[in-house]
């Protein structure tokens, strides 16, 4: 089992603020190797696209145990919502033997909230 905690429970993030997150593991196998990452992705009408800003990777050597990841975040992109395009960011830790994948989104924007596109009407 495997669980990500960031610190703020609103998932709330500015840009260029410390990002922590805590990766609790339990019932591994020994010398299973954890991905975590910090990344964004597009979804909407055209391309998508995706980056993965910060990665770390773990050798285990308990079967559980706990991990503080700290990354400074980056002025951008900001997160986006909206009916043509959004931008989601999710920290999230893979183990490479494909087994259990944990992944949790947040916002980064320098208000409060996520970016909200205003819808376009078709003339």
């Amino acid at each position: 089992m495997v669980e990500l905690h960031m610190e703020k429970k609103d998932r709330i993030f500015h840009p260029g603020e410390k990002f922590r997150v805590t990766l609790i593991w339990k019932q591994l196998e020994l010398n299973t190797i954890l991905d975590l990452s910090l990344g964004w992705r597009t979804e909407g009408k055209g391309t998508s696209d995706c980056r993965e800003i910060a990665t770390e990777s773990l050798g285990i050597e308990q079967n559980s145990g706990t991990f503080d990841w700290e990354v400074k975040l980056p002025v951008g992109p900001w997160s986006v919502r909206g009916q043509l395009l959004s931008i989601q960011w999710y920290v999230a830790c893979r183990p490479r033997d494909h087994s259990e994948e944990v992944e949790e989104g947040l916002v980064i924007a320098p208000s409060n909230s996520c970016l909200q596109l205003e819808r376009i009407d078709s003339r």
